[in-house]
């Protein structure tokens, strides 16, 4: 109990209380593969950090006056993150990687993963909770996305980052759908929902205060003209960024608790023979849990192949570009998408 109670001299955790900061951790599990990164941190090694997200991650909410880098600035939820982690156990390899695409969910990430992370990642942000719609082709995606980024060789720890969206029909999108997969792969999911949401339920103009507001561009344009209820802003960040954080206190805190009972000769991680099993929680199961049961199913290792335009690392790059505009209607009544074409 005592390691879920606030870090000495934590402000942030005293303020939101107890009951916030246990509702914000939608699933923990053993934190196997995490416990393995945290101690490379403590043995003074270097560790690799990559983000895999959408518009959120790609910081596209951090408005502030002058230039900053919102993919990897320091008002960056992942980016604090890390900050936060490596002043603790400071290295000058630690690497850190953002490769958030914009608009882009797991349909894309699980082919093409590979291309906006370090193959040699040990730890690895997913923040796609509102990308993938509530739909179970999503939730297939999602797994093959997990079993590709587990099985890189230095079989790193996933951590998810719930963010809230209040512009999609339903509300709850296909992070849902993804708590199903955590919790078959024993991957912790943190999320910003249950801090945030109440306050707004009890005043809609709360949310002003962790979404994203749009310049005023006329006098006649209303709350919910200018309110961007995809982006969390800086404060959004801010939050989600500290609860993880605690998060990651609390596993120090657990580590310690563990080596401690084992000293005892009383390891709570010990089980019986009965209990044995092929499937450890560091390792990826055999089947996937989003496909019927087979006895004789063994999923090969995913290697996926991608090339795309929106690549970091290979990026596709058209021969020629016209930069003409298209506009797209499906109806009279539908306002035109725009859609550049390249030859």
């Amino acid at each position: 109990m005592s390691c879920d109670l606030c870090p000495p001299d934590n402000e942030f955790c005293k303020s939101i209380g107890y009951h916030n900061r246990a509702a914000s951790v939608v699933y923990e599990g053993t934190n196997v593969r995490l416990h393995r990164v945290l101690k490379k941190l403590q043995n003074g090694e270097p560790i690799s950090f990559g983000v895999i997200g959408g518009s959120v991650s790609a910081g596209h909410g951090l408005i502030v006056r002058g230039p900053t880098n919102e993919r990897s600035g320091p008002l960056n939820m992942h980016k604090r993150i890390f900050d936060n982690l490596t002043a603790k156990y400071p290295h000058p390899d630690h690497k850190f990687t953002n490769g958030a695409v914009a608009a882009t969910g797991s349909e894309y990430f699980a082919t093409c993963f590979a291309e906006h992370i370090p193959e040699d990642v040990d730890l690895v942000m997913i923040e796609l909770a509102i990308n993938d719609i509530r739909n179970l082709n999503s939730q297939v995606e999602y797994e093959m996305l997990v079993r590709g980024v587990l099985d890189l060789p230095n079989k790193p720890a996933i951590l998810n980052l719930h963010t809230l969206g209040l512009m999609f029909d339903p509300i709850t999108q296909g992070g849902d759908l993804h708590l199903g997969i955590a919790h078959y792969y024993d991957l912790p999911v943190i999320s910003l929902r249950s801090l945030i949401f109440p306050q707004i339920l009890d005043d809609y103009l709360a949310a002003e205060r962790f979404f994203t507001m749009n310049f005023r561009k006329y006098d006649y344009q209303t709350f919910d003209d200018l309110i961007d209820y995809r982006h969390i802003n800086i404060e959004g960040h801010e939050l989600l960024a500290s609860l993880t954080t605690l998060y990651l206190e609390r596993q120090f805190c657990k580590m310690q608790a563990l080596a401690t009972l084992s000293a005892h000769g009383e390891d709570p991680t010990a089980h019986t023979s009965d209990w044995l099993s092929k499937q450890r929680f560091d390792s990826l199961p055999k089947m996937m849990v989003t496909r019927m049961y087979d006895k004789d199913n063994n999923v090969a290792p995913l290697r996926p192949q991608c090339f795309s335009t929106m690549s970091q690392k290979h990026p596709l790059k058209p021969v020629q570009q016209s930069g003409c505009i298209i506009l797209l209607r499906k109806n009279p009544a539908q306002k035109p998408r725009l859609r550049s074409r390249a030859k």
